[in-house]
C-alpha cells in the first residue's frame, strides 16, 4: 500500500511539473500560425471562413475585424449547428472545434490563447496517464517508469505540440489510448468485451478528431488481426472486424461529410497523391524522423 502511495505521488508530481511548464510555455507564446487562428474562427464564427478586411477602411479599434471573427458572439453560445456547418465547408472533422466552441462560451467576445491552451493541457495530462499505463506493461521498475514518464512530459517535442493550438494533442490522446487498449487486448486476462467496447469508442473519437487517426487505426488494427489470426483465434478476429466496421458506420452517421473530405476535398486528395508518390512519401518519413530526433532526443 505504501509503495503504491509513493508511486501515485510521483505521478502527481509529473503531472504538476507538466502543468507548470506548459503554462510557462503557453504564456511565452507571442505569435500564431494561421491554422491556430482557424481553430478559433471555425469554432466561433458564423459566416465566411476567412477574415474579411476592407481596403481603405479605418477600423476602430484596430483589432475589431479579428475579434469579431475569432471570438464567439453571445447569440451563438452553444450553437453547435454553426460549428457543424463550418466543418462541412472545411476539411476536418468537428469534435475538436466543438470543444473550442464550448470553452469559448465562457468568454464571449474575448480572444485568449488559453481557450485552446486549456484543452491542450487537459489532454496532455490524459496522454501522460495513458503513457504511464503503457510503460507499466513493458517496464516493471517503478523508478525507471517514473524517469521515462518525466522525460517525456518535459521533452521539447511534447511541449511544442502542447503549445500549438490545434487538434494534434487531442489526436495524440486518441492514438495513445488506442495503443494501450490494443496492448491490453493481447492479454488473455483482459475481458474481450471490454476491449471491443473501448476499441470502438477510440476509433469513433479518432475519426471525429482527425482523419489521419483513421489511418493509424487501420494500421494498428491490421497488426492486431494478423497476430490473432496467427494464434488461430478466428472468433475474436470476426468480432473485432465487426466492431471496427460498426465504429466506421457510427462515425459516418455522426458526420457524413467525412467521405467528401477524405476522397474529394483538397486535403484528402493531396494525402492520397502523396501516398502514390513514393519519393514524396519517403521524404516525409525522413522529415518526421528528423523532427522526432531533434525534438524528443535532442539530435542524439
Amino acid at each position: 500500500m505504501k509503495s503504491k502511495s509513493i508511486l501515485l505521488d510521483k505521478r502527481i508530481c509529473v503531472y504538476i511539473i507538466f502543468i507548470i511548464i506548459s503554462i510557462i510555455v503557453l504564456n511565452s507564446k507571442k505569435n500564431y500560425h494561421v491554422d491556430e487562428l482557424y481553430s478559433y474562427s471555425l469554432a466561433n464564427h458564423d459566416g465566411d471562413l476567412n477574415i474579411e478586411i476592407e481596403d481603405g477602411k479605418e477600423y476602430e479599434p484596430a483589432d475589431s475585424p479579428f475579434i469579431s471573427h475569432l471570438t464567439l458572439s453571445p447569440k451563438n453560445i452553444l450553437n453547435y449547428e454553426m460549428v457543424w456547418e463550418n466543418q462541412i465547408r472545411d476539411v476536418h472533422p468537428p469534435l475538436y472545434y466543438c470543444l473550442v466552441h464550448f470553452v469559448s462560451s465562457f468568454t464571449p467576445n474575448y480572444f485568449t490563447k488559453w481557450t485552446a491552451g486549456i484543452i491542450n493541457i487537459i489532454f496532455g495530462i490524459l496522454i501522460l496517464h495513458i503513457v504511464n499505463k503503457i510503460l507499466s506493461i513493458f517496464i516493471k521498475d517503478e523508478t525507471v517508469n517514473y524517469i521515462v514518464l518525466l522525460s517525456f512530459a518535459i521533452s521539447a517535442g511534447y511541449l511544442s505540440a502542447v503549445s500549438f493550438l490545434r487538434m494534434y494533442i487531442m489526436s495524440m490522446f486518441v492514438n495513445s489510448g488506442m495503443c494501450y487498449i490494443f496492448l491490453r487486448g493481447l492479454d488473455e486476462d483482459y475481458k474481450y468485451k471490454k476491449f471491443l467496447l473501448y476499441s470502438c469508442i477510440f476509433a469513433i473519437l479518432g475519426a471525429l478528431t482527425h482523419y489521419y487517426c483513421i489511418i493509424f487505426c487501420v494500421c494498428i488494427s491490421t497488426i492486431y488481426v494478423l497476430i490473432i489470426l496467427i494464434q488461430k483465434k478466428y472468433t475474436k478476429c470476426f468480432c473485432f472486424s465487426a466492431c471496427m466496421m460498426l465504429s466506421g458506420f457510427v462515425s459516418y452517421l455522426i458526420f457524413p461529410d467525412m467521405l467528401n473530405h477524405m476522397f474529394k476535398g483538397y486535403r484528402g486528395t493531396q494525402s492520397i497523391d502523396n501516398l502514390k508518390d513514393m519519393s514524396t512519401f519517403l521524404m516525409g518519413i525522413k522529415s518526421f524522423g528528423n523532427n522526432i530526433d531533434t525534438y524528443v532526443w535532442g539530435g542524439r
